[in-house]
């Protein structure tokens, strides 16, 4: 834990009933899917929103996306950027969450994920889940799309509101407007002591995940589990374009912190929450993303970035990436909950960082913005090699033969003691591809020589096995 301180044979007719019994994935004429699961950083708070504005009227120079324009000015409609009914203070999933914005060739991209969520909300109900904002555990959720789709993506986030960094971010916030003195070595010790239970959580929630999909009869490699860290909304006080002193952070740029208090939101918080998710992830088997530095430029009162006004319009490339804290902000009609969180534009960049890792099977990443791009100037840096791709074993059976006669070979793969499907095996130029019980049939006249057997599946180390023909 990371600190803020630093066989027996079965018979044939028994195995048939078996097999019939057993729960299967679904078929292929069911879509493939992507599911994010988690809290208010995967839903999409925030959504509404492209950069902060000190226009308290109209379309607020173009940054409100719930503005309907009218003769009269604008029809505020928040469900145009919320989808079914999910507007704050419900579950906020908006319309750019990333896992809309990502780019990734599966047909459905679902968002269960819901604003405020903590790790027992993503728990079945069987097993200590409960309910939140009218919606069951979201794992109980999953277990449904994981029987009328192939999921071949889970993304979760989750974590940051079991160790209260909401509350903190408010009580900092509090202690700069009303000049009662930094509070980082005040609410330092609360988050550290919160830590270990908050990880021991996200490792339950990944191990109900991983039960649900098992119980929909999915194997591990039939899709993938990614868990992201979360993005740092807030600059470092050197970074920060307001001085320290004065009204303006508050009054004018929405980062009401004191240098030091800004520091530990940008750098020991996420710091401690990504190497201790990180931690889990790879005992559990997952992609690990970070996100901590993926809004390095374009934090809240960033010099690398500026407020939109008539004169600076809405930008990915200029504007800000996260929402802005304070009275100007609730004036403009922005939800408390929505404070702090991603925007369209963070929202879209986080969807293009997993477009990125979706071409990455295997290896942990961290994702970042270019300087001087928009949204699609992310890029990805591997941080471990860990998950590596899968193990199989091939036995083939015979593997000593008569040269010069026809044999037919027949083919095992499995990984873990589970049989792989899909796996191509090559012999002598000939190609078989494993079916569902991990078994493939060639056959094929050698010559007098040894062959290599070879069995390949993307995801999967290949694998290899001797077979000798002689005469």
């Amino acid at each position: 834990m990371v600190s803020l301180r630093r066989a027996r044979t079965v018979p044939l007719a028994f195995a048939a009933v078996l097999a019939i019994s057993l729960p299967m994935p679904a078929t292929a004429r069911e879509p493939t899917a992507a599911v994010s699961l988690g809290d208010s950083f995967t839903s999409g708070q925030a959504g509404r929103w492209l950069g902060n504005s000190s226009d308290s009227f109209g379309s607020r120079s173009g940054t409100d996306r719930a503005c309907q324009p009218t003769l009269f000015g604008c029809n505020y409609d928040t469900g145009r950027v919320y989808l079914d009914g999910s507007r704050p203070p419900g579950c906020a999933r908006s319309d750019v969450a990333e896992i809309l914005s990502a780019s990734i060739p599966l047909q459905e991209r679902i968002n269960i994920a819901c604003s405020g969520a903590t790790t027992p909300d993503i728990f079945r109900a069987s097993n200590g889940g409960q309910t939140s904002k009218g919606q069951p555990p979201q794992a109980d959720r999953l277990a449904r799309i994981a029987r009328e789709r192939r999921v071949k993506l889970i993304v979760l986030s989750i974590g940051g509101n079991d160790i209260g960094f909401a509350n903190v971010a408010t009580a900092c916030a509090l202690a700069y407007v009303t000049r009662a003195g930094p509070c980082a070595k005040r609410e330092r010790p609360g988050i550290d002591a919160k830590l270990p239970a908050a990880m021991r959580g996200v490792a339950k929630a990944i191990g109900e995940i991983r039960a649900v999909m098992r119980s929909a009869g999915y194997r591990p490699w039939h899709y993938r589990l990614v868990l992201q860290s979360y993005p740092a909304p807030f600059p470092r006080a050197a970074e920060n374009r307001y001085p320290e002193a004065g009204l303006q952070r508050s009054t004018v740029g929405g980062c009401p912190f004191y240098d030091s208090d800004s520091n530990f939101a940008r750098d020991v918080v996420p710091l401690a929450l990504d190497e201790n998710l990180k931690s889990v992830a790879f005992a559990a088997g997952a992609q690990f993303l970070s996100l901590r530095d993926a809004f390095q430029g374009r934090e809240v009162c960033s010099r690398s970035s500026r407020l939109v006004s008539n004169a600076s319009p809405p930008s990915p490339v200029t504007s800000e990436w996260a929402r802005a804290i304070g009275t100007g902000p609730i004036l403009q009609g922005q939800t408390i909950e929505e404070e702090a969180h991603p925007n369209a534009y963070g929202q879209r960049a986080l969807g293009r960082c997993l477009t990125l890792l979706f071409s990455r099977a295997t290896g942990s990443w961290s994702c970042k913005n270019t300087p001087a791009s928009g949204t699609n100037g992310m890029l990805l840096t591997r941080v471990s090699s860990f998950p590596r791709a899968f193990r199989m074993t091939l036995k083939v059976s015979p593997r000593r033969v008569v040269a010069g006669r026809r044999t037919c070979f027949r083919f095992r793969v499995l990984s873990a003691g589970q049989p792989v499907e899909g796996v191509t095996v090559a012999l002598a130029g000939k190609r078989a591809r494993t079916g569902g019980p991990g078994r493939a049939r060639a056959c094929v006249r050698l010559r007098a020589r040894r062959y290599r057997a070879r069995a390949g599946r993307p995801g999967f180390s290949s694998v290899s096995v001797i077979v000798t023909a002689r005469r």
